[in-house]
């Protein structure tokens, strides 16, 4: 992505080329750029994740009358004061209808979708902050092609800042 970053500020700044601007909206510039930056973790120190108690069961179920919460643990792991985004994604994995839910052509789905973040205020080293998700049926909802609306299925939930440390579990949703 730093290597697009580079050649996309180049071809937008050069004085050598026509501005991209007149090809790309700058919004959607500066939406690339945004991205860009945020997702390669720049920062003057290091974070760690991991689970807050204990790692989750081996499969979290959720359903219209129970919730799963996640419990992460971010500790600042550098030498400076520094704060820290983390993310929550999932992936749909699949379903034991996967066939019903499909019928027809499949619509496309991203390969994964955010579903939360949290901002951790600025930690001293070696500080470390407690951040808990809720995961609800409603947040996994998905179309499939008739235009039906579905969550039932078995879902891979990410925990991530971006880059480095990932805490997986997958997920039932009833």
């Amino acid at each position: 992505m730093r290597g697009f970053l580079d050649v996309a500020l180049h071809l937008l700044f050069s004085k050598n080329c026509a501005p991209l601007s007149h090809l790309v909206p700058l919004s959607t510039l500066t939406y690339i750029f945004s991205c860009a930056c945020i997702c390669t973790g720049l920062s003057y120190t290091s974070f760690n994740l991991t689970w807050a108690d204990t790692p989750p069961a081996p499969r979290l179920v959720v359903s219209s009358t129970t919730n799963a919460t996640l419990s992460i643990s971010v500790a600042n792991a550098g030498a400076v004061v520094g704060a820290e985004v983390v993310m929550l994604f999932y992936t749909f994995t699949g379903s034991a209808t996967l066939a019903a839910d499909q019928a027809g052509a499949p619509p496309l789905q991203p390969l994964q979708q955010l579903l939360d973040y949290q901002r951790v205020e600025p930690l001293q080293p070696g500080q470390m902050a407690r951040l808990s998700f809720v995961l609800r049926k409603a947040d996994f909802v998905r179309y499939n092609a008739n235009g039906d609306a579905t969550s039932i299925g078995l879902y891979t939930v990410r925990v991530s800042r971006g880059h480095g440390d990932v805490l997986t579990v997958p997920v039932l949703v009833e």
